[in-house]
């Protein structure tokens, strides 16, 4: 899968996110979306949030179409 490039802004968007987010679904989309573009795999993503690795795939592509986690 393509690697993620975030810009400050959009990494500070993300963050900010997960700081204020109440909904543990949102919560994860966003994590697993910043950690596949801070260099972790799809396996290691999906080990740590205890979904599958399809789910994760499907976070991140529908982040990269819409620029937003939810």
């Amino acid at each position: 899968m393509k690697a993620l490039h975030f810009s400050s802004r959009q990494r500070r968007r993300l963050e900010q996110q997960l700081k204020t987010v109440r909904d543990v679904r949102l919560y994860q989309r966003t994590l697993a979306v910043l950690e596949f573009e801070c260099g972790k795999s799809v396996t290691e993503i999906s080990h740590m949030l205890r979904v599958s690795r399809p789910s994760i795939y499907r976070w991140i592509d529908r982040y990269r179409e819409a620029s937003d986690p939810q």
